[in-house]
């Protein structure tokens, strides 16, 4: 939640932001992700380690029509509500499929115009 706050208020929501209504994380530039950001504010080193830490808490990758954008979901991630996260576990196995969130949006309620935010300049 930092994360993105911080990327916001910075102006680089180009490379990761919340979803307008708040309910899951988008991430628009993977490259810039793990060479600008993931270095601040995790020990992961690369996407992947980044993305299995996701997975580790419970988010649901949310395809989206565009391949470059990454969308992730989880029940208790919502902006604004920092109660929620209280309730958000890391689990200690390797099946994560089954934890977590418990829903999904639908994915007509996530349009591909989310992906295509530019830089400001």
């Amino acid at each position: 939640r930092l994360m993105l706050t911080q990327l916001e208020e910075n102006g680089l929501e180009f490379i990761a932001s919340w979803q307008p209504n708040g309910k899951s994380l988008i991430i628009r530039d993977e490259q810039a992700l793990v060479q600008q950001i993931i270095p601040i504010y995790f020990k992961q080193s690369s996407f992947r380690s980044f993305e299995r830490q996701l997975n580790k808490y419970g988010f649901i990758r949310i395809r989206s029509t565009e391949k470059s954008c990454k969308i992730y979901f989880h029940d208790f991630f919502v902006r604004g509500n920092l109660s929620l996260r209280q309730s958000m576990r890391g689990i200690q196995t390797k099946h994560y499929s089954k934890v977590g969130s418990t829903s999904e949006p639908s994915k007509a309620s996530i349009p591909s115009t989310l992906c295509q935010v530019k830089p400001s300049n």
